[in-house]
Order: C-alpha cells, then sequence, then structure tokens
C-alpha cells in the first residue's frame, strides 16, 4: 500500500459528545478554576489535595485556546492512520497574587507560604465541577495541573484536560500506555509544528478568510444598572454554553 493511500485528512471532528462535555467543564464552560496544594511528602491521592482559593481564567487565555482549536480544524491537514496528537493548548503562568485565597485571614496567610513553597509542596489548578453537576466526583476524573492539552487520535479531537507535567517525554509515555497501536507526537506549538502535516495543494484550494474592516466606534449608550449587567452576563453565558452544546 502506498503511503499516500492510508493518508487520512485531518479534518478534526469535534462533534465527540465526551470531547464538547469535557471542553466545557474543564475549559470554556468555566470562570474559574480551583487552585489546590500538596505537600510532596504526601503519597499524592484526592484525600490529600488542600483547595486553598481560586484562580479566574484569563479572557486571554480563552481567546487563544479557541484560536488554536479553529486552527486544528482546518481541512487540509493530513496525518498517517494510527497517529496520535498530544496537542498543548496553554501553558498557566500564575502568580501567587493572581489567587483569590479562601479562609479567614491566618488560613489565607498559610495558604499564600504554601504555594510560594517550591521545596515541600506542590500547587496546581483543578477544574470546578459544574453546576449541574454532582460535586463528588471520582478522583480519575478530575482534571488537574498547569497546563492545558487535548488529545487528537485517529483525527478525532477526543478529550481536552489539564496536566500537571510539562515534560513532553512523560505525557508521550504516558499516552503510549493507554494507546500502545498509536504513533504519539507532542505538539508544543500548533501553529508552527504542524506545518510538516499540510497538504500544499488541497491548503490552495481554501480561500482564506476576508479580513474584516474594524467597526466604527458606536456612541456609548445608557449605563446599565447592577441587576441588568449582571441579567446580560447571564444570558451571554447561557448562549455561549448553548454554542459549545451543538
Amino acid at each position: 500500500m502506498k503511503f499516500q493511500d492510508i493518508l487520512n485528512e485531518f479534518e478534526v471532528k469535534s462533534n465527540n459528545p465526551h470531547y464538547k462535555v469535557r471542553t466545557i467543564q474543564r475549559f470554556l464552560g468555566q470562570d474559574y478554576f480551583n487552585v489546590g496544594a500538596l505537600s510532596k511528602k504526601s503519597r499524592y491521592n484526592v484525600q490529600t489535595v488542600k483547595i486553598i482559593g481560586k484562580y479566574k481564567i484569563p479572557q486571554d487565555a480563552k481567546d487563544k485556546v479557541r484560536k488554536i482549536l479553529e486552527h486544528l480544524e482546518k481541512p487540509y491537514y493530513s496525518s498517517e492512520y494510527g497517529t496520535m496528537f498530544i496537542v498543548q493548548l496553554y501553558k498557566f503562568s500564575i502568580d501567587p497574587k493572581d489567587i483569590i485565597f479562601t479562609g479567614d485571614q491566618k488560613e489565607q496567610e498559610f495558604n499564600k507560604r504554601l504555594v510560594q513553597d517550591k521545596i515541600n509542596a506542590y500547587w496546581f489548578l483543578e477544574e470546578l465541577p459544574m453546576e449541574n453537576e454532582v460535586t463528588a466526583i471520582h478522583s480519575q476524573n478530575i482534571s488537574r495541573g498547569n497546563v492545558l492539552v487535548c488529545y487528537i487520535i485517529d483525527n478525532y479531537l477526543t478529550t481536552i484536560f489539564l496536566t500537571r507535567s510539562i515534560n513532553p517525554d512523560y505525557l508521550v509515555q504516558k499516552a503510549k500506555e493507554r494507546h500502545p497501536d498509536k504513533n504519539v507526537v507532542f505538539i508544543e506549538d500548533p501553529f508552527t509544528q504542524l506545518d510538516a502535516y499540510i497538504d500544499i495543494e488541497k491548503a490552495k484550494e481554501i480561500p482564506e478568510k476576508p479580513i474584516e474592516e474594524p467597526k466604527p466606534a458606536e456612541e456609548p449608550g445608557p449605563q446599565l444598572s447592577d441587576k441588568e449587567r449582571r441579567l446580560q452576563a447571564y444570558r451571554e453565558r447561557m448562549a455561549r454554553l448553548s454554542k459549545y452544546n451543538k
């Protein structure tokens, strides 16, 4: 069989139900992440994780991840069947000042020191359960870490999650343990490293999206009350969630 005969279009299919749920649950549907801490002396398990505060997800992070996901779905990428991509979507670099610490003043001061203690403690982001989910999620289903990645297996976006490791070799090894029949490739920068998987001739056939001219600034309208702003924010959030549930 010729190599070209076993190429599949890298036309990522994002309608995978599991992927859609995980994308909303673990990123696009979240406003905050929990911040968890763990003593390096403790054996890792869900009971030893201490939630010390919350971290508001920057709009810049959401915009960049959406841009990458749109890039991944361009229809002119090709990969050999049996290829699995681990794509790095966003690496969070968080300063303690970005964390809303929980507890009274004494506990907050202790938690701040815990975050700053790089020798004896790990700390990381943790997904928040959605409002309609049971809060007692099994530990294996909780996504934790400071790096957001997604899996693409045989041209399907299968899941999105936070990982505590930023070592590509470790991530590839863990993926191979679960998918021993796949050729696993780590993609740190999809805007440059995916160039090796472009079908150049097909790319020429895809018209570029026209550049939209910036709209003139509108005259400021009447100011909304706090109640009206909260209602508007609620409607916009519901509209976004509805979009990604389709």
